[in-house]
């Protein structure tokens, strides 16, 4: 959507691609680190055993990439949404908490034993969640959405600013 929003405002692919971003690969590498450790964590007692270290040793290496980026706008709001969902997370055991009612209402109600049975990167909220207000709980579903999801305010800050990142960008001469 930013993207489109810029292209309306005359903006440039071009002008976002010159955006000199400090260690990229840390922020790739970390996001590729997590995806690997929530795929192989119920197939590999290593991972399971290790995935909460390898989670917080990604989201450290992503917020000194975060920080080290945090002149650009957009940045700041995404490292602060990235801060939330780490807080809520580690509170709850690695996994991100999700609301049972915003799973309903977006009709994918299927996916609760799943996550009962701990092969998610989820947990239901119940009574000993902590911090669920910053868990997954606000459903979305087209058009809102591409796809039916429930997201966390972490998650929309995120959303937030990425976009502020790309349509400024886009919109900027880089000198």
């Amino acid at each position: 959507m930013a993207i489109l929003i810029g292209f309306l405002k005359k903006g440039s692919l071009t002008h976002l691609s010159r955006t000199e971003i400090h260690y990229p690969s840390f922020i790739i590498g970390s996001f590729l680190v997590q995806a690997l450790v929530i795929l192989l964590d119920d197939r590999f007692l290593f991972y399971k055993l290790t995935g909460d270290i390898w989670l917080t040793v990604t989201y450290l290496v992503l917020a000194f990439a975060i920080w080290a980026n945090r002149k650009i706008e957009g940045f700041t709001l995404i490292g602060l949404g990235i801060l939330l969902n780490f807080i809520v997370i580690m509170a709850n055991g690695g996994r991100m908490p999700v609301s049972s009612d915003a799973i309903d209402f977006i009709g994918l109600s299927h996916l609760i034993p799943t996550m009962e049975e701990g092969l998610s990167k989820h947990v239901l909220m119940d009574s000993s969640t902590h911090f669920s207000w910053l868990g997954d709980i606000f459903p979305l579903k087209p058009p809102y959405s591409f796809k039916r999801v429930v997201v966390s305010i972490g998650d929309i800050l995120v959303t937030v600013g990425v976009a502020r990142f790309v349509y400024i960008r886009m919109k900027k001469e880089q000198g």
